[in-house]
């Protein structure tokens, strides 16, 4: 309120309970939890886990900038019917990744212009990375059989915690399980790229 600025307040406050973070005990019933008999062997798992957690993040990083080097190196029109649509796809998902966040509607109208933006520099981009990567596909006669679409499907699921045949049945209405092929083909289109790019460390 504007007419309690720069004025003094007390505050009487009761405190109803105090909690304190006790770290537990490396007692079986503990290890149990995790599904390992030793202390030696939850250290391995965590290990493993870290390396693999770098390992992801490594790969990402490298397909990232596969796939900026593709697109400064690629002269090409994109169709402006494929970037409108793609630019719709990205409004929202960034109007629903900023309402997850806390965003209310208001703040979302004044950042309408941003988004857009945002949204029309990146659709262009993604609409050129995917006719390149489609003609890396072809080139290189990559396939992707049944059981990889049936596994990404089943990852999609559980990702929403859904049914996973209740989830093949509606996105076969429209069309979606030929979208995840391509996706996971174009995907193994930059993961060959990444593995033949020369890396140079600056």
């Amino acid at each position: 309120a504007a007419e309690l600025a720069g004025r003094k307040a007390e505050y009487s406050v009761t405190v109803k309970s105090i909690r304190v973070r006790k770290l537990p005990a490396l007692d079986a019933s503990f290890l149990a939890g995790f599904g390992v008999a030793s202390v030696d062997e939850l250290k391995n798992r965590i290990r493993e886990e870290m390396l693999r957690s770098m390992r992801e993040e490594s790969n990402l990083r490298l397909k990232g900038e596969a796939a900026k080097t593709l697109l400064a190196k690629t002269e090409m029109d994109v169709p402006e019917s494929l970037a409108e649509e793609e630019s719709r796809k990205i409004i929202q998902e960034i109007v629903a990744d900023k309402a997850m966040r806390g965003m209310t509607r208001d703040e979302l109208i004044e950042k309408k212009a941003e988004i857009a933006k945002e949204a029309d520099r990146s659709s262009k981009e993604n609409v050129k990375l995917d006719y390149i990567l489609d003609a890396i596909a072809d080139a290189e006669k990559i396939e992707v059989p049944d059981d990889e679409v049936d596994k990404e499907v089943k990852a999609y699921a559980a990702r929403r915690r859904a049914d996973d045949k209740t989830v093949r049945r509606q996105l076969e209405k429209r069309g979606g399980i030929e979208g995840i092929r391509r996706n996971i083909r174009r995907s193994k289109a930059l993961d060959m790229v990444v593995a033949e790019a020369k890396v140079r460390i600056e």
